[in-house]
């Protein structure tokens, strides 16, 4: 039994770790993949994209000026190829003074934040953190 639940604890953590995310924008364009760190002036996500050879995997750029929402969930994979100017390296983000966000974390709680940042497995908002698990979207407001 004992190695029952710890075959159910070691799958469920693979499971939640897989998890990936959803990135809206401005243009209502939503893009599927992993967040990879998300700081004053950008965010930076790993998607994938069908491909001549079958599924490819581009690291993306975003502007975090023209980001609504970020979403922590399941989908992976993106129906067509990725948008013109989103390529590692192309996107020419400015920082940001003030970037107020709305973190909602688990269970319905919600955290204002003036600088919401992602690092990894991480979410952060001045000196609070949680994990990325706990965290079901950042909403961004003011642009």
């Amino acid at each position: 039994m004992k190695a029952v639940c710890k075959l159910c604890i070691f799958l469920l953590v693979v499971v939640v770790s897989a998890l990936a995310d959803s990135v809206t924008t401005k243009d209502n364009l939503t893009l599927f993949g992993h967040v990879e760190e998300l700081d004053s002036s950008r965010l930076k996500v790993s998607a994938r994209f069908p491909s001549q050879n079958g599924v490819e995997t581009k690291e993306l750029e975003i502007p975090r000026t023209e980001i609504v929402k970020i979403e922590f969930n399941a989908t992976t994979f993106n129906p067509g190829a990725p948008p013109p100017g989103l390529l590692a390296g192309t996107s020419k983000g400015i920082a940001v003074s003030n970037s107020s966000a709305m973190i909602v974390l688990r269970g319905g709680q919600q955290q204002k934040c003036d600088a919401a940042l992602i690092d990894g497995q991480k979410v952060h908002c001045g000196k609070q953190e949680w994990e990325r698990a706990l965290t079901i979207r950042i909403l961004f407001r003011g642009r």
